[in-house]
């Protein structure tokens, strides 16, 4: 388990799964560390699932991730890794983001606002998709089985 300001490599899947969560402060945060509730809301406000908890209050209603569509576990995800970017947090945010399809299912709006949050804050992202769209937020595109099935990495 993490503390406060110890560095742990960081997953960031869409959803969670067990132990079951209790309401969407569960989901958001996993006890793996304590932050403001408006940090939780914020960020569910960000990723454009403010109806999952409106306020604070709202945070201990039942919920639970797979009842979500699947936009809405991606932009699930997206909000973990703003509360997890948070300067209140007292957490290391993740400094490598290995993201399968982060937005295949959301909206271009999202998609934009995902990787401008990722360039802002410094991260690294290896990105696996088949969108070219994905490719303005990247330099470099790793192509598999490129010449005589050799593996090449391209600058964009």
């Amino acid at each position: 388990m993490a503390t406060p300001g110890s560095h742990t490599p960081l997953i960031i899947p869409p959803f969670l799964t067990p132990p079951p969560p209790q309401g969407a402060r569960d989901e958001l945060a996993t006890a793996l560390w304590a932050l403001p509730d408006a940090i939780l809301v914020d960020s569910l406000r960000w990723a454009g699932l403010g109806h999952l908890a409106p306020d604070a209050a709202s945070l201990l209603r039942p919920a639970r991730a797979e009842s979500l569509s699947g936009g809405e576990q991606q932009r699930f995800g997206g909000a973990r890794l703003k509360m997890r970017c948070s300067t209140q947090n007292g957490v290391a945010k993740p400094r490598l983001l290995l993201l399968d399809e982060p937005t295949s299912a959301c909206e271009a709006a999202f998609e934009e606002a995902l990787f401008e949050l990722i360039a802002q804050e410094g991260i690294g992202a290896l990105t696996i998709a088949h969108a070219d769209r994905l490719e303005k937020y990247h330099t470099h595109q790793l192509v598999l089985g490129a010449a005589r099935g050799a593996n090449a990495v391209m600058p964009l």
